[in-house]
């Protein structure tokens, strides 16, 4: 991987590809903006040196492949089968390789890993001053070799690895993936070919409904994974298929902080008097 990492993986962004375009084509909303562009996947939607701890220097790319070829592929896999097979069900292992993604798009942004920075600058500061090495037990998604390096007090391996190491941590131990997990879900699938969900920078949506929590996450542009603490939330929130769809992109668009992903037709979306960036008819 180069210099520019993707905080909303290509995998992900590719599920809402503009038809017919020559290249790999999302379109992308920005907000504050009043316009929408087509936009190459392989460009948007990530940062220069954003597991950086300070200025420009980059993670291993190996730890960074594979760290997040974990965190990304298997959960990908899944999403295809649920487009493709509308009788399949996920496991107990398929929830918890979906949380894993899903909590990782939100450790992995930049305002995620920027309220990280300062804590593990000062953790890393800490153990390297007591020269006894950093023991990463636990974390299953380094490899071995940064295992090693960690344990052996490789003070710039360590200082040029630490972000991406906190990020694994978090993912793993967050009370989000195990709730995700665990809670009751269903796979919420469109039916009617007027309407699509949206995608942003924020892939995962959480809010309180009354004393219970939610978790929305569109998975495609027909494909809405939700969980709840109260199974009857879950019935409630998605009995009617047009209504949920417009909540879920008016929630997706008000979370959002800078672009939101989908089809100029997609319900809220259309009635945000958003123009063709380019000039062009979407």
């Amino acid at each position: 991987m180069g210099k520019f990492h993707h905080y909303v993986p290509v995998h992900h962004q590719k599920r809402w590809l503009r038809p017919g375009a020559r290249r790999p084509e999302v379109f992308l909303f920005k907000k504050n903006s009043g316009k929408f562009f087509g936009s190459d996947v392989r460009n948007v939607l990530g940062e220069d040196h954003l597991y950086s701890l300070v200025g420009s220097v980059d993670p291993d790319p190996h730890l960074e492949d594979a760290v997040f070829g974990q965190v990304d592929a298997v959960p990908s896999s899944i999403v295809t089968r649920l487009q493709f097979d509308e009788k399949y069900r996920l496991t107990s292992q398929d929830k918890r390789d979906l949380a894993i993604f899903l909590v990782a798009s939100v450790f992995r942004t930049p305002w995620g890993l920027a309220s990280l920075r300062t804590q593990v600058r000062e953790a890393v500061e800490k153990s390297l001053a007591t020269h006894t090495g950093v023991s990463l037990d636990g974390i299953d998604f380094v490899t071995d070799d940064c295992r090693e390096r960690f344990l052996n007090n490789d003070k710039d391996y360590i200082r040029r690895n630490a972000p991406l190491v906190a990020v694994c941590n978090h993912i793993l131990t967050s009370k989000q993936t195990q709730e995700i997990s665990a809670w009751p879900y269903v796979i919420m699938r469109l039916r009617k070919p007027n309407l699509s969900f949206v995608t942003s920078d924020t892939i995962l949506l959480m809010y309180g409904k009354g004393k219970s929590k939610v978790h929305v996450a569109p998975l495609t542009p027909r494909i809405c994974l939700v969980s709840a603490t109260d199974p009857a939330d879950l019935v409630a929130l998605t009995s009617n298929e047009g209504r949920f769809c417009r909540a879920v992109n008016k929630l997706m668009w008000e979370k959002s902080l800078h672009s939101v992903v989908g089809f100029p037709t997609a319900p809220y979306l259309n009635t945000l008097g958003f123009v063709r960036g380019d000039g062009n008819r979407p």
